[in-house]
């Protein structure tokens, strides 16, 4: 996995040596009124920013709102003191929320992602800022 958008051995070209990342995000944000300009995080936009210098093959979203939802009512009962095991048991009645991401539009799901991957190989040119707003437009 590459975790700095630096990395990179000019020795290698092409899709012999891509780079991957892959962010979990176990929380909810403020990205529901920052959306397009939040590229500054671990975000789908975030990720495409830090990876400027690559040229996307895919990108998006691991899981949605409904597996951020699960996350959320365990580690709220974590912070309420329960144990681990009992957190667990807070959210199995839950379980199934996590299935409703897989009829989840992709914009919507992405914004509201618990993880965003992004796969993409070396390339030319950069990614211009003025570029981003139209990469999330077009990821919506």
């Amino acid at each position: 996995m590459c975790w700095t958008r630096r990395h990179w051995s000019p020795r290698f070209t092409g899709c012999s040596s891509p780079r991957v990342s892959f962010t979990p995000i176990p929380r909810s944000c403020s990205r529901c009124t920052e959306q397009a300009y939040d590229f500054t995080r671990f975000t789908l936009s975030g990720h495409r920013w830090l990876f400027r210098d690559f040229e996307e093959i895919d990108a998006g979203a691991v899981g949605g709102a409904g597996k951020a939802l699960v996350w959320s009512i365990r580690y709220v009962a974590l912070s309420l003191g329960l144990s681990t095991r009992m957190a667990t048991l807070a959210a199995l009645p839950f379980f199934w929320v996590r299935f409703v991401d897989r009829f989840a539009r992709p914009g919507p799901k992405t914004d509201a992602a618990s993880g965003v991957y992004f796969f993409g190989r070396k390339s030319e040119h950069a990614l211009s800022a003025k570029d981003m707003l139209r990469y999330y437009q077009m990821k919506r």
